[in-house]
């Protein structure tokens, strides 16, 4: 099924909207920006950029819409909604898929180590408790040691946690881009925009070559609820929780800040009494409102 929106047969004259889209476009501000997870060569004049700008004008309900988008967001937002957007449809891989596979590398490779520091701390333990060396260490403890053994394996459980999340194939590596699009979107306009956006992705697609209409709006809201729970990031896609003139670069620190207290939450005691699991994300405390969805 395409599009849930049913989108306008007619065609329109290029008014100039095309134009303006290439010719408003720069890199989106960003440490780093978003060039290095596509290789870093520039967008603008690319034969990507000008097919998608012109499906963009052609289309009456697209252009509709991204006339209201340059009204509501900052240049450097939209350009950002740009590069999102070809990030997302683009055919090579992405930095997010490289991503995946060096978390799931790292998960592996910590699943032999881990119990390695198990093997270490139980015998150490079992050395220090032993009445055939209790005179030998009358003056020695390994007390010390098995801290340091015992933090070291807590960090490197909760690394492996947080790896298994990145590098899990339960949800489209992609749908991180998805997130980012709809979170940009609601900051601008107070909604989340979905049909909007499937028209978007849609051009986009068309400007990398690639089929449309393959994504319609309710699976888009699925998969950036599930890829949110997941990831822990509730709190995304309300509106704007700082001010709208903040530099994308200021703007993605706070997503990360938010990203790196889900995964506290997540290795904190209370989640693991709390007898849920990454594939049942834990619920937000009761000040919290759920996912609009």
């Amino acid at each position: 099924m395409g599009s849930a929106r049913i989108r306008s047969a007619k065609r329109l004259a290029d008014d100039g909207l095309s134009s303006r889209i290439c010719d408003g476009y720069q890199p989106a501000d960003g440490c780093p920006p978003l060039s290095v997870h596509w290789g870093g060569y520039p967008l603008s004049g690319s034969p990507w950029l000008t097919k998608f700008a012109k499906g963009v004008a052609e289309d009456s309900t697209t252009a509709e819409a991204w006339r209201m988008l340059e009204q509501k967001m900052r240049k450097d937002d939209l350009c950002f909604l740009i590069e999102l957007l070809y990030l997302y449809t683009v055919r090579q891989d992405t930095h997010v898929e490289e991503s995946r596979e060096s978390h799931r590398a790292l998960k592996t490779a910590l699943d032999s180590i881990i119990p390695a520091y198990d093997d270490l701390i139980d015998r150490l333990s079992t050395l220090s408790q032993s009445s055939k060396t209790r005179v030998a260490l009358t003056y020695r403890s390994f007390s010390d040691d098995l801290s340091v053994l015992i933090a070291a394996r807590k960090h490197a459980e909760a690394i492996r946690n947080e790896a298994t999340v990145w590098g899990s194939n339960k949800t489209s590596a992609r749908d991180w881009y998805l997130h980012l699009m709809v979170a940009e979107m609601e900051r601008a306009t107070g909604r989340q925009e979905i049909p909007i956006l499937v028209d978007l992705i849609d051009s986009a697609c068309a400007g990398n070559g690639e089929k449309t209409g393959l994504l319609d709006a309710e699976t888009l809201k699925k998969r950036v609820q599930r890829h949110r729970k997941r990831h822990g990031l509730r709190k995304a896609l309300r509106p704007a929780p700082y001010p709208l003139d903040l530099s994308t670069e200021e703007r993605m620190e706070i997503e990360a800040q938010a990203l790196v207290d889900a995964q506290e939450y997540y290795n904190s005691e209370e989640f693991r009494n709390s007898g849920q699991s990454y594939e049942t994300p834990p619920s937000p405390p009761p000040s919290d409102e759920d996912i609009p969805f």
